[in-house]
């Protein structure tokens, strides 16, 4: 029998690439894997706990005996539904922002007439 050389040329060199990509992937799949779980799973006990946000005061120039029945935040806009004393409702429009009073909503009140309109 006739002894076989082995075989030289790019065939060893493609397969030794092949088997470090292989190596490759596996390990940055792992680093992945665990850099999920850290994030999932593990808290950062060092962070210190975020700042509360600055507590504004706002007075909505109500009578005293009125009272709040409900808060809406709606986008942009914070409504306040007062009741007061004499029995009126109110709807107060509020800017968080800037704690300005932007709109005061009187569902009970009369329609009044448009420009140029008569009653």
């Amino acid at each position: 029998m006739v002894a076989r050389e082995p075989r030289k040329g790019p065939g060893r060199a493609i397969k030794a690439l092949v088997i470090g990509m292989g190596v490759l992937i596996a390990v940055l799949a792992a680093v992945i894997i665990g850099e999920l779980f850290r994030r999932a799973f593990l808290t950062d006990e060092t962070s210190p706990p975020p700042a509360p946000a600055a507590v504004r005061s706002v007075a909505l120039g109500l009578p005293e005996g009125t009272r709040i029945e409900g808060l809406v935040a709606t986008g942009t806009r914070v409504v306040v539904h007062a009741t007061l004393p004499g029995g009126g409702d109110r709807l107060i429009v509020l800017d968080p922002q800037t704690g300005a009073v932007t709109a005061v909503i009187a569902p009970t009140a009369q329609r009044q007439p448009a420009a140029g309109e008569t009653e």
